[in-house]
């Protein structure tokens, strides 16, 4: 060390007047000779962090060069400044690293072959140590207080990039101004890859291992500190007020794609990414935004952040398919009730409007239902939907359904472990509770164990026949069924198990309301109690029972909001019109239906792939039917009202196609809830087609006299 060591700010000044003096040199450099005291270094020389190369002084302001000299002039503007690569670099590593080496008598040169021990040097200050040595001190006190081994490294990282910018910029202009040649442009933006890569290496083990360097106390380190940046990413994620950070430290919204990029490539090869972006990961899905009490209705909206976070990650393809190898992405020792909690994405994916597991939702948006206006209620829905659509559907490209549809796309490993997350989903819940219709494989059940459908009633045949049928079209050589058959059965068992289960927990809700009214109206209507002395005791009691029934009208609008949303229903109507039409295709006979229509009444004998199928299937159609007729029954007036009448008078005239009578029945109270009016349609869903279609001309008195009368 020298006997006096210098400021960063006298560092900062000297840089500046070098500056100065080498502009000061390029713009003489057309008119005069250099100096003899001027040395030839200094002519060449560069700025010290080469920001912007130092352009060629204009034509105008040139003086007219003398008459014994050839012109013209325009040619040794053309000529490229040779640049000193040595002095440059070790410019440019002290720039970097924003450090310098003095020792006793000369002071060394700064190169990449010395980065790394500078590197360690300076990662291995400790500005909370003690020391007796007075050269040292002042080093000590000037580094940054309370600054993080990741913090220096991103600032590091950040100022190789904006010289290799500058870099890239003086080859671009080389054409037309005084840059530097194409020859040392190169050999500097190879010296700064090595620089980028090495700070890289050190970001990754410090991320893996903050402790290895000394670090400040009270900060977050490791993963958390790659978590802040990811979260920041949602400009809705943060305070309405928040300022933007400008830490020339801190990594931005346009620096970290570019970080995750050089991550990845750097730590790609033998996986070694799992363990450096692995507990990113971790931190950014198990966030304590998403475990909040108030859910997606609480002021505080970190959890698009989470989104837009996880969405940068998958958007680069290694870090996708690391996501779906980590252990927690499908875990192994899960029950149903807590695999929403301990997967991967089962955080993220459990938010919603539901009052069972966000119970304080509902009391913020719909307390007091009974005193509320329906335009009030109706701004609730409006405000807890199109946070929702935000979630599941798209807001600025942030959502479940881009972050799932980049995985899939990202390879055919991470394909597969979606759809075993998918599948184990079906069967943990299963245990707990047209274009591409050519395509869909009918004998998936057979050929793909991802479903398992043992415990599950068939449409018309025992376990016995299912098990045979199975055998039969197992065939060990035969390919995995295609990735548009693995969608759409695996929806129609989400749909199962997830939607169609929660209907039916809103109609229980509906069910035990009416019961609590029936018993309400019981009480009032003996008035034999009023004045006597079971009259407290009576009140008490019936004010329980309104405060029971406040309680379930606040669960009931929560599952409105989502149940009821336009767009969600919209889109369920649609896959279970699909459904119903695929349905009516595996029974005729020419695999050809709705192009013609199937003919009715369907052949006697019914075909063992149709009667090995899991019930739910027939169930689920008719169930989302009757719920739609019921609550949304505007949703078929823009298409819906042909297929549904089909699939009726389809079954309805072939009642010996399904098994249970209870769901026969089903089929008919869909009709019967089809032509009850609504708004101003008076005659309802299918009145008018009724009476005016070919198909229901011809088949619905037969459909009926067969259901009501039995006739053959």
């Amino acid at each position: 060390m020298s006997n006096n060591p210098s400021t960063p700010q006298e560092d900062a000044e000297r840089i500046r007047l070098k500056r100065l003096e080498k502009l000061q040199a390029a713009g003489t450099s057309g008119r005069s000779s250099p100096t003899p005291s001027t040395s030839a270094t200094q002519t060449v020389q560069p700025t010290p962090v080469v920001v912007k190369p130092a352009p060629a002084p204009s034509t105008s302001a040139r003086p007219t060069p003398p008459p014994a000299i050839p012109s013209p002039p325009v040619v040794k503007k053309k000529v490229p400044v040779k640049l000193n690569l040595d002095t440059w670099e070790h410019e440019i590593v002290g720039f970097i690293f924003n450090a310098t080496i003095e020792t006793y008598p000369v002071n060394p040169r700064l190169n990449v072959d010395l980065a790394d021990r500078i590197l360690i040097a300076r990662l291995e200050l400790d500005p909370s140590s003690m020391s007796d040595d007075l050269e040292y001190l002042p080093v000590i006190a000037s580094l940054p207080p309370q600054q993080t081994t990741f913090e220096y490294l991103v600032g590091a990282w950040k100022r190789v990039n904006a010289t290799k910018s500058a870099l890239t910029k003086s080859k671009e202009i080389n054409q037309a101004t005084q840059g530097y040649s194409p020859s040392d442009t190169q050999t500097a933006l190879l010296r700064l890859e090595k620089l980028r890569e090495l700070l890289v290496s050190y970001i990754g083990l410090t991320l893996q291992e903050p402790e290895m360097f000394p670090q400040p106390q009270g900060r977050p380190l490791g993963p958390l500190e790659l978590v802040t940046p990811l979260l920041s990413l949602s400009a809705l994620s943060g305070p309405l007020f928040s300022a933007p950070t400008s830490s020339p430290n801190a990594l931005t919204a346009s620096d970290i794609e570019q970080f995750l990029q050089d991550l990845a490539r750097r730590f790609e090869p033998d996986n070694e990414i799992d363990d450096i972006l692995g507990p990113v990961v971790r931190e950014l899905v198990f966030h304590e935004s998403l475990f909040r009490p108030e859910g997606l209705g609480g002021g505080d909206a970190s959890w698009r952040g989470v989104v837009g976070g996880l969405e940068l990650l998958v958007s680069i393809k290694p870090i996708a398919m690391m996501i779906t190898r980590l252990e927690e992405w499908n875990p192994s020792d899960t029950t149903a009730a807590d695999f929403e909690k301990l997967s991967l994405f089962g955080p993220l994916c459990r938010l919603g409007v539901f009052a069972r597991e966000w119970p304080s939702l509902g009391l913020s948006y719909f307390s007091d239902p009974e005193k509320r206006s329906r335009d009030d209620i109706e701004s609730s829905f409006a405000s807890l939907r199109g946070t929702l659509k935000s979630l599941q559907l798209k807001l600025q490209q942030s959502s479940l359904f881009q972050i799932f549809n980049t995985l899939v796309r990202a390879g055919p490993e991470s394909r597969e472990a979606v759809l075993q997350y998918f599948a184990r989903v079906i069967s943990l819940n299963s245990r707990r509770a047209g274009t591409h219709m050519d395509r869909i494989d009918p004998l998936f059940y057979a050929r793909s164990p991802r479903i398992d459908l043992r415990e599950e009633t068939r449409i018309k045949a025992t376990s016995d026949e299912a098990a045979e049928w199975e055998r039969a079209h197992k065939e060990p050589n035969a390919p995995e069924p295609n990735f548009i058959s693995n969608i759409f059965y695996l929806t129609i068992a989400l749909s199962h198990y997830g939607y169609l289960k929660t209907i039916q927990t809103a109609n229980s809700l509906a069910k035990h309301l009416e019961d609590l009214k029936r018993h309400l109206d019981y009480i009032n209507g003996d008035g034999s109690w009023i004045g006597g002395p079971m009259q407290a005791r009576i009140e008490a009691a019936i004010n329980q029972v309104k405060n029971e029934q406040n309680k379930i009208r606040i669960q009931q609008l929560a599952f409105q909001a989502q149940l009821s949303d336009p767009e969600f229903a919209f889109r369920a109507l649609g896959f279970t019109i699909f459904l119903s039409t695929w349905m009516i295709r595996q029974v005729d006979p020419k695999k050809a239906h709705p192009t013609p229509v199937a003919q009715i009444p369907l052949p006697g004998e019914v075909p063992l792939s149709f009667r090995v199928l899991p019930e739910y299937i027939v169930e689920d159609i008719v169930d989302y039917f009757l719920f739609v007729v019921q609550t949304s029954p505007e949703k078929f007036e823009m298409s819906g009202k042909t297929e549904l009448m089909t699939f009726i008078l389809t079954f309805l005239n072939s009642t010996w196609y399904i098994k249970n009578p209870f769901l026969k029945a089903k089929i008919n109270d869909v009709l019967f809830m089809s032509i009850l009016g609504y708004g101003y349609e008076r005659q309802g869903i299918l009145g008018n087609l009724l009476n005016t279609h070919p198909l229901a001309l011809k088949h619905l008195m037969p459909a009926l006299m067969h259901f009501y009368i039995g006739k053959p």
